[in-house]
């Protein structure tokens, strides 16, 4: 069996496939080898040895070799055509990804390996295909792009067939995630506010931070690692109100996420009101009622007190 991986005029054996068909004890080179097919199969062989034949469908070829004495070897039967085409219900990349196998009859059971990659050595998924079913396809590890798929197909009686297809499946790339660990005035500088924190990007690629104060751009953030931080901000020199603080973090591929912060400064802008102490002109105080009466009884107690002793 010869699986293909497109229909049409192709080439479905190359020398070094045809050479393994046949044994001369004056080499292969020297053997005369014709095959024939359907009437519309137009089979034909290259100067280089490599068969050519237009494959629509699944097709029986038989070849056989005749040395320079007119020995045959025997007729060899080969079936060729495409036993299975792929399929995505989804041009953006998932972690599986679906993949629809539509699998020819009149084929054998198949093991077909399948890979999304990019660039590196692919990972190959392995499945044991009898019928037309969806499979589902690891992707981890790919970076926002195009996407590419390797397939090799192998089974007993099979002929190896690897090839790569367009599926044009593309893998987008996510936002960046970052979150504030700490953000507000400064206790030693109470007019200053700062805000720094965490972020990560999903795809691994660089993020690059810039800040606005009510959408006007104030600068560019260098993270450290994977931390972030506005510098201090003086708000003495702002007037007195409500502020947006947009921080924005955008990574290579031009996906970029925001966080927001309000800023009201009115409390640098409150003053400590002091209350004034009355004071007559003679510096003079007076005596309420209650202790006045008071007072009173206290000399008639003691001019009581002194009458008796004499």
């Amino acid at each position: 069996w010869f699986p293909l991986s497109e229909t049409g005029d192709v080439m479905w054996a190359d020398w070094e496939q045809v050479s393994t068909w046949f044994n001369d004890e004056l080499g292969v080179s020297n053997l005369d080898i014709s095959c024939f097919g359907d009437l519309n199969s137009n089979i034909r062989q290259s100067f280089d040895g490599s068969l050519y034949a237009n494959i629509e469908y699944l097709q029986e070829i038989i070849c056989e070799a005749r040395d320079s004495s007119g020995q045959t070897s025997g007729n060899r039967t080969w079936h060729i055509g495409m036993p299975i085409s792929l399929s995505t219900n989804s041009q953006s990349l998932q972690n599986p990804h679906p993949i629809y196998v539509e699998v020819s009859d009149n084929w054998p059971p198949l093991t077909i390996s399948i890979s999304l990659y990019q660039d590196g050595e692919p990972i190959f998924s392995e499945f044991l295909i009898e019928s037309s079913t969806y499979v589902n396809v690891t992707s981890s590890g790919l970076t926002p792009g195009d996407v590419k798929l390797k397939m090799m197909i192998t089974g007993e009686n099979v002929h190896q067939l690897i090839d790569i297809y367009d599926l044009e499946i593309v893998k987008e790339s996510s936002p960046p995630f970052f979150v504030a660990s700490s953000t507000g005035f400064s206790i030693s500088e109470p007019s200053h506010w700062s805000a720094r924190g965490q972020f990560s990007d999903p795809d691994g690629e660089e993020v690059s931070f810039k800040f606005f104060i009510d959408d006007s751009l104030m600068g560019t953030i260098e993270p450290s690692g994977n931390t972030w931080e506005i510098p201090e901000i003086n708000f003495n020199l702002w007037p007195e109100g409500e502020y947006e603080i947009k921080l924005e973090g955008c990574d290579e591929s031009g996906i970029c996420a925001i966080i927001l912060f309000d800023v009201n400064n009115s409390h640098l802008y409150v003053e400590e009101l002091i209350q004034p102490i009355s004071q007559d002109s003679n510096e003079e105080r007076s005596i309420p009622f209650t202790n006045l009466y008071l007072i009173l009884i206290s000399i008639a107690g003691a001019l009581m007190y002194t009458t008796r002793r004499d």
